[in-house]
């Protein structure tokens, strides 16, 4: 509609800076990981890197996705989430208005750039968060979030991703609930992947 074009335009219009500089204030472990057998970019976060409060994380989370889709090969729009919410701290989490306004940059700027929401192993805790936040969803999103343990988010993966990637990912969910990895361990592996490093059927290699 002619209102939400231009409520994308005046979004853009604050956000300019942001979207040429790519500059942003590194708030959690979220980068783009790995394709899936399609081409479509992956990101991933785990709560246990988060470095500040939620409301601190969107411009981030902005230049992740931009990233993600400058790394699209043709014929791809769409791209997945994971959010892995394994070691989540209330404390840094508090204000149920950040992901509201990361899932209306979701809708706006965004909008049909999203392929899934997988939220992984969400605590009893946030649930308080899930409750407030859900009936602001709209439906055609909801139908993309899915809520599943560790374990049943790696089988959902193996639908879509190649097994190396899948067992990447399972290896980095695994290092991310090792009481013995440290932050700066798990600082190894928050590298974003290069769209030329990863094997894509889609650009014949």
């Amino acid at each position: 509609s002619a209102s939400k074009l231009e409520a994308v335009l005046r979004w853009r219009g604050r956000n300019e800076r942001l979207l040429s500089s790519h500059r942003f204030q590194e708030a959690s472990d979220l980068r783009v990981i790995g394709f899936d057998v399609a081409g479509r970019p992956l990101l991933y976060q785990c709560a246990r890197n988060q470095l500040l409060q939620n409301s601190k994380g969107l411009d981030q989370y902005v230049v992740r996705m931009v990233q993600a889709i400058d790394m699209m090969p043709p014929g791809v729009s769409t791209m997945t989430h994971i959010w892995d919410m394994h070691g989540m701290r209330m404390l840094l989490n508090l204000n149920p208005n950040a992901v509201l306004q990361l899932l209306s940059v979701l809708e706006g700027y965004f909008a049909e750039r999203m392929h899934e929401l997988i939220i992984v192993d969400v605590p009893q805790v946030a649930q308080f968060l899930v409750e407030a936040i859900w009936p602001a969803v709209p439906e055609r999103t909801r139908k993309k979030v899915f809520f599943l343990s560790a374990k049943d988010a790696l089988l959902h993966l193996e639908e879509s991703c190649a097994p190396a990637l899948t067992a990447q990912i399972g290896a980095l969910v695994e290092r991310n609930r090792d009481p013995a990895c440290s932050l700066e361990e798990r600082r190894n592996d928050w590298k974003q992947v290069d769209v030329s490093e990863v094997p894509n059927p889609l650009m014949g290699s």
